[in-house]
Formats: C-alpha cells, structure tokens, sequence
C-alpha cells in the first residue's frame, strides 16, 4: 500500500534545476524559512484540515511531484527577492542564473500538472460542481457526509482540489497565470512565421512580441527562450527539431513588456506577492500571536522595508488607458509597417520586415475592459490570448470583437489545473481591410496563407 507513496517521494527528491545557487538556498534552513514559503506551508498544511483523516497528506493524495515543484517555485521566488534586495539593479548575473531555473521549473510544473489525470485519477473522477458542493459544505460544518467509502472518496477528492487550488493561486500570482511552457511558445512563434513567411521577400523575418499587462514579465521569458529554441532547431539535424522551425530561418524575435494596474504596476507595487499573505491573515490578535512565535507573520512585515515584487523579466510602466507621450510611443512601436497614413505600406514592410504580435495572458475580467482597449490600440495583424475563452478572462466586448474582427487560426491545449478551461488561442486580423483601404489586398494574402497552415497542420 506504501509504495506509490515510495514513488512519489522518488519524485519528489528528483526535481531540480541547474542553478547551482538556488539548490544550495533550496536545501537550507533559510529556504524553509524564508517569507513566502513559510507562509505557503503553512497554507498548504492549514488545507489539510478539511479532512477529519490524519494521513491525507500530499504525497498520500497523489501530489507529492506537483507540490514539490510548487515549493521549490516559491522558495525561488524568496531567493529572487531576497538577491533583488541585494543588488541595485537585481536582473544581471545571478538573476540570469535563477531566470533559468525559474524556466525550469515551469517545464516541469507543466509536465507535472499535465500527467495528474493518469497519476492522481481521483482528481477527475468527481464532477466539478460536486467538487464544490462538497468543499463549500466543509467550510460551512467543518464535517463529513455520505457514507462508507463514497465519503471517504468525497473527502480525499475534495482534500486534493483543496491544495491544488492553493498550488495553482500560489504560482499564479509569483510567475504566471497559464501553464505556458517555451515549447508551446515555440509553437505559436512558428505559426506566425510560417504565415508571414514569402510576404516580405529576401531577408530575415522579424517577430516583435508585445505584452501589455506583462505582470511579473514571465511570459516575455518565455518567448525568449522558445526564440533560441526555434534558433537551435534551425542548426539541428533532427528531423523532430525541424518540424518546429517552419520558416526557412528561424525568425528573431523581440520582446516588449509593459505593465501598469490601477492604484500601479504590479512590478513595483508588490500586488503580486499579496495573495500569499492575504490567505495568511489571523485576524484580530495577530500581532502578539506573530510575537509569540504562534503565527507566520505577514509578508509585508517579513521583508525589509515593506512588500516587494517579483520580476523575472522587467517592464516599462506603461498604462494601457494612457494615450499620451511614452504610453502612445509604446504603442506605435506595435503598428504594423505595413499600415501607414502614406500608402506606402509595401515599402516600408519591404524595409522593417519586423511582425508585431499582441500577447494577451489572462487579461482580467470585467469591470476591467484592459484586453478590449489593448485589442484596439493594436495595428498588427496577430494575436495571441491565452486563457479561458468566454471564461474568467477578458469581457463580452473583447469576445465580440475576436468573433467579428479576428480569425480563430489555431487552438493550442496547454496543462491545466483542475477546474480551469484556459488554452491558447492565435488568431489573425480577418478585417483588417476595414482599418485602413491599403491593406485590403493584404489582408487577403494573409488569410490565404493562414488557410494554407491550418491544412498543413
């Protein structure tokens, strides 16, 4: 009966990444006790106590790989904060080193998190909405229902999404919202390419990837490294790498990050190390409990000089709502050479050859209206959304506009976590000719091309 568990630790003590100064700080008492992960232990502990049974840990739950990739992504988190405190500018050298192996572990989160239906089955085997009806009913009693087994299997079932929920949120708000790995990003990059590719002529084709909500800039990490893998599957001879690079040579790739919320960035303004002390919170009391040594103390007041951000790949402060000065340069680094006031479109692609692409991650839900004004401030022709369509993310108005103004070209199944519906969408301008008369002609080329790679693929 032991022996998945035994299985799970094998895994557990496996995952490491290549940064030789994040696995000396990861196997420390520092680590243990750093800011974020003590407060994430103690969350994920504090999970536990929705089960009356005491052996419903993570490893007995089927999700001791999962929940040590999460662990060792927080306590990278801590260490990133800790040497951003130490250094002035906090992304050279060292930063480098842990943004690697921040990449790493995101590979294998979504490895993890994408085997979980085959190594932990009970998490698909209970419908969501009784998911909710019994942790909702948990919260409320504190008690069991049911009867024999079937509450035996309601209450792990319901112990399992508990902690998942906790995983997911905690990676979220410290990296990214989706599971996009460098090889899906490698994906989407060749799709453009391929369609782009023979409409420019002689030269190299260049890709500018523009994220406007950027968050703590992980995604525009990403891009990068899919750019070198693209780069690297141009100079292997492995059929399989190839497959990948659709263009003739590799496009280059450029990646653009801004990010500005209301209230400010979530670059500088910490936002996005809130959600691990907000679900700390004990109430009234909590000071003299924190002083006592009985509870972990609040995030803010257990760094130095107040709550920090995490950045694994800086960004302008740039407000999307903003349509002045730098905001409105940022703007019109993103407009397509091929669409200019002159008529002269031709020429100047002829000479730019550089694609803008809009990346829209998770944009928040309504009242925000971020990813519509983003999607009409853009003047390219390729879109990138990654999240739930009609879901969590975006308003009604930016679905509209997709649906009438945009081309659904390809769907592209990313890991998900339980109960979420997010993939990654890539889409085309279909009525761009509605823009501006010149690129009419255009615009048809272009949907011929994308016919033509939806076949192939």
């Amino acid at each position: 009966r032991h022996a998945p568990v035994a299985a799970q630790y094998m895994a557990l003590v496996a995952v490491a990444t290549s940064s030789p100064l994040f696995q000396r700080f990861r196997g420390s008492l520092r680590a243990r006790h750093a800011p974020m992960a003590a407060q994430y232990m103690a969350l994920v502990a504090g999970e536990r106590g929705l089960s009356s049974r005491a052996d419903l840990d993570i490893a007995t739950l089927g999700l001791a790989r999962v929940g040590d990739i999460v662990e060792a992504m927080v306590q990278l988190a801590d260490l990133r904060l800790e040497r951003t405190r130490q250094s002035e500018q906090g992304l050279g050298g060292e930063g480098d080193e842990l943004l690697r192996a921040a990449l790493e572990l995101l590979e294998a989160l979504c490895t993890a998190v994408a085997e979980l239906p085959s190594s932990a089955p009970g998490i698909n085997s209970i419908p969501p909405e009784v998911y909710l009806e019994e942790m909702q009913r948990r919260w409320r009693t504190g008690s069991s229902s049911g009867s024999g087994d079937q509450s035996l299997e309601w209450e792990a079932s319901a112990a399992r999404v508990a902690a998942l929920f906790r995983m997911k949120d905690a990676v979220s708000s410290l990296y990214a919202w989706s599971l996009l790995a460098p090889a899906a990003a490698a994906e989407l990059l060749s799709a453009v390419a391929a369609a782009e590719e023979g409409e420019w002529g002689a030269g190299r084709l260049r890709l500018a990837v523009a994220d406007p909500v950027a968050g703590t800039g992980l995604h525009g990490a990403v891009f990068q490294a899919a750019a070198a893998r693209l780069a690297t599957a141009a100079a292997t001879s492995g059929e399989e790498l190839r497959a990948l690079a659709a263009a003739p040579q590799p496009p280059l790739v450029e990646v653009l990050l801004a990010d500005s919320v209301d209230g400010g960035s979530t670059q500088s303004s910490g936002a996005d190390t809130q959600y691990l002390s907000q679900c700390s919170a004990i109430g009234p009391g909590a000071d003299s409990a924190i002083s006592h040594g009985l509870a972990v103390p609040p995030l803010e007041t257990a760094l130095e000089g107040g709550r920090r951000p995490v950045v694994w790949q800086p960004g302008e402060k740039l407000d999307v709502f903003d349509e002045k000065g730098a905001a409105e340069a940022w703007w019109h680094r993103l407009r397509d050479p091929r669409e200019d006031e002159n008529n002269e479109g031709c020429a100047a692609a002829q000479s730019s050859r550089t694609v803008p692409i809009l990346l829209l991650s998770f944009p928040p839900p309504p009242p925000s209206t971020v990813a519509e004004v983003s999607l009409r401030r853009f003047r390219g022709y390729w879109l990138i959304f990654i999240g739930e369509w009609r879901g969590c993310t975006g308003t009604s108005a930016f679905f509209d506009c997709l649906d009438t103004e945009w081309e659904l070209i390809r769907t592209l199944d990313l890991p998900q976590w339980p109960m979420m519906e997010d993939r990654a969408y890539y889409c085309g301008a279909d009525a761009a000719e509605a823009r501006h008369p010149v690129t009419r002609q255009l615009a048809g080329a272009l949907r011929m091309r994308r016919t033509d790679y939806s076949e192939e693929r």
